[in-house]
């Protein structure tokens, strides 16, 4: 497990840990609920950062002002970051551990997670200095977390590293885009070899509608029968994207097994798995005609951390 130690030293504002149960407003963070913040003693604070959006525990009380050591560890499967009002927010990796030096003031300190979907999931909470009720605490604006947003991005544009990647991906596309005109034209040599998700099919056997949560599809199982021409209405009703890949164990183990390294990349096989990503609140369709020599049998969103998660179901072809 990697570490950092990270020091701040921050005299006003409101230590802020999340709560699920929040609304999100137009202009500032999911409201705080009236419940009791955990009491701590001494001045150490330890929080994991979990994959449900939010933060455990999510609220905590001090007896006064003063400095603490909050160590924040990053239990889940996805990447989340740690962002503070005026300060840089720090990417916390699956499995990475931060741990801050921090000043409290009679107000405290705010923070939250900017990574997309997760502060608008209800990543946000706090800590209390006494006996302050936790919904007294000042909201964080949207326009703190847009902040984040943008410093976080202008940092890792900063690194060498990201440069390089952002080269790899370049060069990524140029293949991508190579592949899938040979995939085209093989489709042409071959009509009938490929799955066929054309735009201009004409002839669809039925719909089958799919909604997206995190990290669920519903319903979990899909039963066709081949030959069957079958558009899948996909509507992503969660606070981050998704995806709706047909696949197989072997090859979602090859993905696993690779860390996600591959994620996006075509296969050169004419049967590469139909997959179609969905933004978050957004609606898509996928068109396939099940082919008799098809080895599918399972519907899943390999999104770095999301199978881990769960998101996956069976595929029945009869």
């Amino acid at each position: 497990m990697r570490q950092k130690v990270v020091y701040f030293v921050i005299v006003s504002g409101l230590l802020v840990v999340g709560c699920r149960a929040a609304e999100v407003s137009p202009t500032t963070a999911p409201t705080l609920p009236a419940i009791a913040a955990v009491a701590v003693e001494g001045d150490v604070l330890d929080i994991s950062l979990v994959d449900a959006l939010l933060f455990e525990p999510a609220f905590f009380a001090v007896d006064a002002p003063g400095t603490y050591s909050v160590t924040f560890v990053n239990d889940g499967f996805l990447t989340h970051d740690l962002a503070i009002p005026g300060l840089d927010p720090i990417t916390l990796a699956a499995g990475e551990t931060i741990t801050e030096r921090v000043q409290v003031g009679p107000e405290g300190l705010s923070f939250f997670c900017s990574t997309p979907g997760h502060f608008e999931g209800g990543m946000v909470g706090g800590v209390v200095v006494g006996s302050s009720p936790v919904e007294g605490l000042a909201p964080i604006t949207l326009e703190d977390v847009e902040a984040a947003k943008i410093e976080l991005a202008a940092h890792k544009a900063d690194h060498d590293e990201m440069a390089e990647m952002d080269h790899e991906m370049a060069e990524m596309d140029h293949e991508m885009a190579e592949s899938a005109i040979e995939q085209d034209e093989a489709a042409q040599a071959h009509d009938g070899d490929t799955i066929s998700a054309d735009e201009q099919i004409v002839f669809v056997d039925r719909q089958i509608e799919v909604s997206m949560n995190e990290y669920s599809f519903e319903p979990e199982s899909v039963a066709v029968e081949a030959g069957e021409t079958i558009e899948f209405l996909l509507v992503n009703n969660g606070v981050l994207p998704h995806e709706f890949r047909l696949t197989n164990d072997h090859s979602i183990a090859e993905h696993l097994a690779s860390g996600h390294a591959d994620h996006g990349a075509e296969s050169e096989d004419h049967h590469a798995a139909p997959v179609i990503e969905v933004p978050a609140g957004e609606s898509a369709s996928l068109v396939v005609t099940f082919e008799q020599d098809l080895e599918f049998d399972t519907i899943a969103c390999l999104l770095p951390g999301h199978y881990e998660l769960g998101m996956h179901g069976s595929l029945a072809v009869s």
